[in-house]
């Protein structure tokens, strides 16, 4: 390998990792932002991709799914290149592009919409279990395997909201936003290290 390639090797890993960083303020900010223009909005009754057909916020919100959607692309690309466990990474790489299409299909566009948040809620949660049993057996008792097999569990116990409230945002956010946070810890924890593994902080 030579000295340049290694070099931007290492840049690319950068880059990934500062996505993986930006990602949940560009997606909270983005939504925060939209719900403090949106009155209307409650936790119980709405979905978070009511927002995205509101006038006030759409651009707020269909612009942080797009944006987020393309960190989170760039921060699983990084992994791929550092990690030999793949499966949940590629699974995470495609929920990224689902997240890019909630963005661009707002919910006038029906058929589309249900089907890029339907995968996208579906891949994100199997992409943490996946990832959180995988990681965990090459680095036992790493922060980053326990963080995401905790939040796959969280995230398939809030479908118990569905039950009990008129609205889906809430299950929404507690699907999705541990996934990302799960992004901004392991862009802080990760390291490149050698035989293309990823060395973590441990727990």
């Amino acid at each position: 390998m030579t000295l340049l390639s290694l070099r931007h090797q290492r840049m690319f890993l950068h880059i990934s990792q500062v996505s993986g960083l930006l990602l949940p303020i560009i997606i909270f900010t983005g939504i925060g932002l939209a719900i403090a223009v949106s009155p209307w909005f409650s936790w119980e009754k709405n979905a978070l991709s009511d927002l995205g057909i509101a006038p006030n916020s759409a651009i707020l919100f269909n612009g942080s799914m797009i944006l987020g959607g393309v960190c989170m692309f760039v921060f699983s690309l990084g992994l791929l290149r550092e990690t030999s466990q793949k499966l949940g990474i590629y699974l995470l790489s495609m929920s990224s592009l689902t997240l890019i299409g909630i963005g661009l299909f707002p919910e006038t566009m029906i058929l589309q919409h249900f089907l890029s948040s339907a995968a996208f809620f579906i891949l994100i949660v199997v992409s943490m279990l996946v990832i959180g049993l995988t990681f965990r057996n090459q680095n036992r008792g790493s922060l980053v395997a326990d963080a995401a097999l905790l939040f796959s569990i969280i995230a398939l116990f809030s479908t118990i909201f569905l039950l009990l409230l008129p609205g889906i945002a809430i299950t929404e956010a507690l699907v999705c936003f541990p996934a990302f946070v799960w992004c901004f810890i392991t862009s802080i924890t990760i390291s490149p290290g050698e035989q293309k593994h990823l060395v973590f902080a441990a727990s």
